[in-house]
Order: C-alpha cells, then sequence, then structure tokens
C-alpha cells in the first residue's frame, strides 16, 4: 500500500489530492522509503532483519560512493534513524560504524577500492550471503529459513544469468 500511494501521488496531476508523500525526496528514493517502511511493519522477524540490513548495506555503500565524489551524503541515503545519522555527520573511513557494523570495512573497502565492477558486486555479495547465512540461525523449518534460501537461490540465479560460461 505504501509504495503503491508513492506510485499514485508521483502520477497525480497538480488538480488531483495526494495522500501526502514526500515527492521533495525524488520518485526513487520515495519509493525505496515506502519499500523498507513496509518491510519494517512485517510481521515476519526475517523480513524485517533482512531489509534493515540490506537497507543498511546500501546506504553506507552510497555514501561511500558519494564520499569520493564529493558529493552530500545525505542526497543518496534512504530513510532515518541512527546509522543513516552516523553516515551523514561521520568522516571516518568506516564512518565510525566498525563497531556497531562488522561489515562495514569490507563494504567500505571493496566499494572504494575495487574498480572491476563484477569483483566489487561479488565481495558485496558476499557479506549478503554471510548475513543471509546468519539471520535464521535457529529457525530450522520456518519460513525465516524458506524465506533466507530463496534469497540466496535468487543470488545464484543472478551470478548464473550474468555467468558468459552458462
Amino acid at each position: 500500500k505504501a509504495m503503491a500511494k508513492v506510485l499514485k501521488d508521483y502520477a497525480a496531476t497538480e488538480s488531483e489530492e495526494t495522500e501526502g508523500v514526500d515527492l521533495s525526496l525524488g520518485f526513487e528514493r520515495a519509493l525505496l522509503t515506502a519499500y523498507y517502511e513496509e518491510c519494517a511493519r512485517s510481521k515476519s522477524r526475517f523480513v524485517r532483519q533482512w531489509s534493515e540490513f540490506d537497507r543498511t548495506l546500501r546506504n553506507v555503500a552510497a555514501a561511500a560512493v558519494a564520499r569520493s565524489k564529493d558529493r552530500r551524503v545525505d542526497s543518496v541515503t534512504v530513510g532515518k534513524g541512527d546509522v543513516v545519522a552516523q553516515l551523514q555527520r561521520s568522516s571516518a573511513a568506516d564512518f565510525g560504524l566498525r563497531v556497531e557494523l562488522p561489515f562495514v570495512e569490507p563494504l567500505v573497502a571493496a566499494v572504494a577500492d575495487e574498480h572491476n565492477m563484477v569483483e566489487k558486486e561479488r565481495k558485496i555479495d558476499n557479506i549478503r550471503w554471510s548475513v543471509l547465512s546468519e539471520l535464521p540461525t535457529f529457525d530450522y523449518f520456518d519460513i525465516n529459513a524458506v524465506i533466507a534460501y530463496l534469497v540466496k537461490v535468487n543470488m545464484v540465479a543472478r551470478w548464473a544469468a550474468l555467468d558468459a560460461k552458462v
């Protein structure tokens, strides 16, 4: 519903009433904000935790790129919270998040130092894979384990589609 509201407000003409979406964010950021807010309200613990991790990973990567291009970090981050605030105000190489987020150093290194795009994506997906292995650790026979497995299957399918030998 939240994402549909964003689409409706962006498609609305000046004479139509909108539903209160912050159109100043830009379409993509408004849509991503609505998506992550919807995931945060999910009944599934796995969906909430995975989407929070995914948003954080993407925000850190975007902040690292923005910093390297001398752009404002707040123009590329999605959502609010302590991590987003830290990304926007910190000048440390790891944004001062090394203790809170153990994946920050390898992620920033992959984004900043790796020039081969395929290797950069592979390193980022390795971080995702390890988190996917940890999140459902004690969920042996429930939906959380199934969802984690499906996310991994999608990652494998994506890499298989990118592989020139397949």
